[in-house]
């Protein structure tokens, strides 16, 4: 086998690793239509993808971010906010348009043209979790507000009626 392929295979299988967590990898592994040897290859995807997440109510601290740790908790919980202001934002309906909301933030996130809106929005919030505090905080909050610019028109409707 040629030098070229091998480095195409482990560079999918890098891309893998970046792209789905542990428990992903577990939760294939136990679909009924996997084979024992895929189920054994995708329980050895989920080993090197790292830890296994710990028990409910253990804490494990993940990122050092602005100088104090994370727990794996508080990052969930914020990931989750996250994902729920751009689930309930009418301006990021599309995969496009949540690829273009991070390429206005300056961020660069992977997308792959079978990407769904979810899968990119995951995307997304790790990587406005992975800025320094203040931008972050500055992120999370625009994305909270919601979408200002359709309220204002909004409200320029409402007072524009006799």
């Amino acid at each position: 086998m040629s030098a070229s392929r091998i480095h195409a295979i482990l560079s999918e299988l890098h891309r893998l690793l970046g792209d789905y967590r542990a428990t992903d990898f577990i939760s294939a592994s136990e679909y009924a239509g996997a084979s024992p040897n895929l189920r054994d290859a995708l329980q050895a995807l989920a080993r090197e993808c790292g830890p296994q997440p710990r028990e409910e109510g253990k804490e494990r601290p993940s990122r050092n971010t602005a100088g104090r740790k994370r727990t794996v908790d508080q990052q969930q919980d914020a990931e989750r906010t996250i994902l729920n202001a751009l689930h309930h934002s009418t301006r990021l309906r599309s995969a496009h348009s949540i690829a273009d909301y991070a390429k206005d933030l300056g961020l660069r996130i992977a997308v792959r043209p079978k990407d769904s809106r979810d899968r990119l929005g995951r995307r997304l919030a790790q990587a406005i979790l992975a800025q320094p505090e203040p931008r972050r905080s500055e992120i999370v909050a625009s994305l909270a507000r919601g979408d200002d610019q359709i309220q204002g028109w909004i409200n320029v409707i409402k007072s524009a009626r006799p």
